[in-house]
């Protein structure tokens, strides 16, 4: 995918919204990421803050704070928040992922403020069909996957 516009900005922007998907303490738990928002001249993220955009379709939209997933078969966790609204899903991930990423646009924060580039996005395509962040299935997988279809 090719993203054309302001990456500093987009990132921001992005950071913006998933803070209205946490409680107030989440600012107060984060205040690099306020200081990131509110100061247009602020670049660089910590490296603890991972931020991934997803191509989505589907007849939901899902507005997620701060939760986890764990994966009982290998022991690895993930904490992250997500905002899915056609047609992207944001997510913020923290820590390490524990798993292969696509669609990574934390680097949009090494950009100027006002630089206007191309970048290119390996991201993924997927679905906004269910409640559970992080979920890209289509509705015809969740039925199969639920052994309805």
């Amino acid at each position: 995918m090719r993203f054309t516009g302001k990456p500093l900005r987009f990132l921001k922007q992005v950071v913006t919204m998933l803070f209205s998907a946490n409680g107030d303490e989440f600012a107060d738990l984060h205040p690099e990421l306020v200081r990131f928002v509110l100061d247009r001249r602020t670049r660089g993220l910590p490296p603890e803050y991972k931020f991934e955009l997803v191509l989505v379709r589907g007849r939901f939209a899902r507005l997620s704070g701060l939760y986890g997933i764990a994966n009982l078969n290998n022991g690895r966790t993930e904490l992250a928040s997500e905002v899915a609204h056609y047609p992207f899903a944001l997510q913020m991930i923290l820590g390490d992922p524990p798993r292969l990423r696509r669609g990574a646009i934390e680097h949009f924060a090494d950009f100027a403020t006002d630089e206007t580039r191309e970048v290119w996005l390996y991201t993924v395509a997927g679905h906004v069909e269910t409640k559970f962040p992080g979920d890209y299935r289509s509705a015809e997988r969740v039925r199969r996957e639920a052994g309805e279809g």
